[in-house]
């Protein structure tokens, strides 16, 4: 581990978790006190009773996820830190520029967005290897240079124009991932305070640019509908919607609400199991003509009435924790085993910064309930972590 002189040090996994807690608890206090928060495109109250159900819920996933993370960080070791050479990073730019291009091309992976028969030839490959994940795998280890910088700069123009915002968050967490321990001097926090102050001044812009990319409307259309709706009530309007992105309290209240109803759908196989959730699950669901449809997406057709594929939404771990009842400590032993069998094999292997970047993932996939987009990322850290430490070991 890199020493650190005195001073604020930025851990992206402690970030991640202050991040969440204090929008959660935020969301319980605005429920207690009587107010309404945002679900999706729903304003919603909840009974007294449903609200602390669902906050003792999500105090017990976000506990569990910090004791797993704790359990790394006092028991696993390093062998060696593992890099990847410049000619990953140049593959990197092959593959990420190809995808942005096919992205482009046939107008398909716009988020949100469910993508018709386009005809890409290259549909099953991008598929099977996802750019974005292959990305993030190799950028937190890639050797320092102009590279890195060039295949972060393309990832967040990929994300951008298919309406991805939250790109420029998994860069942030990259680059405190692969520099870590980042210091905060006083200096850099006055840089970042005013590149904050900056950023969330022009949020609002932003923000209208997802919904415009994901329209298919004239990007000229960006500032004309941010100053038609009045600067300030966007601003506000942006303020509410990312807090809304890092608290799941409504979408596990809905599913407090209506536990009975969600565990028969799950008996029943209206949505796959948490176990069958994940790419070689998916490979044998579809062998035996299996639709891979997830309990997020029964929830969109439940509580939001939308039957849009591409359309997705948040259960939490907490979620599961709640309807499962019996079946929840079977889901917290299977849980506890995806994420400390990648842990261990990344700390030992390839050293700290990756133990980050999974636990990172930790919180921005599996905490919201999406446990196959964990998986899937879990599964991609190990597989090229294994080919770079055992196939291109001598790679210049």
């Amino acid at each position: 581990m890199k020493e650190v002189s005195r001073g604020i040090v930025l851990n992206p996994v402690l970030t991640l978790a202050a991040i969440y807690f204090l929008a959660n608890l935020y969301s319980f206090a605005l429920l207690i006190s009587g107010g309404e928060i945002f679900v999706d495109a729903l304003v919603r109250t909840f009974d007294e009773s449903i609200v602390y159900v669902t906050g003792a819920m999500l105090a017990a996933s976000f506990l569990l996820t910090l004791f797993l993370y704790g359990i790394g960080c006092t028991f696993f070791g390093c062998k060696k830190e593992l890099f990847f050479s410049r000619r990953w990073g140049w593959f990197l730019i092959i593959i990420q520029c190809a995808y942005l291009l096919n992205n482009i091309y046939y107008g398909v992976n716009l988020a949100g967005v469910e993508d018709a028969d386009s005809g890409s030839p290259f549909k099953l490959f991008f598929s099977v290897f996802q750019p974005d994940l292959i990305y993030m795998a190799v950028a937190v280890g890639l050797v320092p240079g102009p590279l890195f910088w060039i295949n972060l700069i393309v990832f967040s123009f990929s994300m951008v124009l298919r309406g991805w915002m939250g790109g420029f968050l998994i860069v942030f967490i990259i680059y405190l991932c692969r520099n870590y321990p980042v210091k905060i001097s006083f200096k850099l926090f006055l840089w970042m305070s005013i590149f904050l102050i900056i950023c969330m001044a022009l949020f609002p812009f932003f923000l209208e640019l997802k919904w415009i990319l994901r329209s298919g409307e004239a990007w000229s259309q960006v500032w004309v509908n941010v100053i038609n709706q009045g600067y300030l009530s966007s601003l506000g309007n942006s303020f509410a919607y990312l807090l809304s992105r890092f608290q799941m309290f409504g979408h596990v209240a809905l599913i407090a609400e209506n536990a009975d109803e969600i565990f028969n759908s799950y008996e029943n196989n209206e949505f796959i199991p948490y176990w069958a959730d994940g790419v070689f699950q998916w490979f044998i669901l579809k062998l035996n003509d299996i639709e891979v449809f997830q309990l997020n997406r029964h929830m969109v057709n439940v509580f939001f009435e939308s039957d849009n594929m591409a359309y997705s939404t948040n259960p939490g771990l907490a979620g599961w924790m709640l309807f499962l009842k019996s079946g929840m400590v079977a889901f917290i032993v299977y849980i506890c085993a995806i994420v400390l069998v990648p842990a261990f094999y990344l700390f030992k292997h390839a050293g700290q910064k990756y133990y980050l970047l999974l636990f990172s993932f930790v919180f921005i996939y599996l905490f919201h309930g999406w446990v196959g987009a964990y998986f899937n990322l879990a599964v991609y850290l190990v597989f090229f972590l294994f080919i770079q430490r055992n196939a291109f070991k001598k790679a210049p």
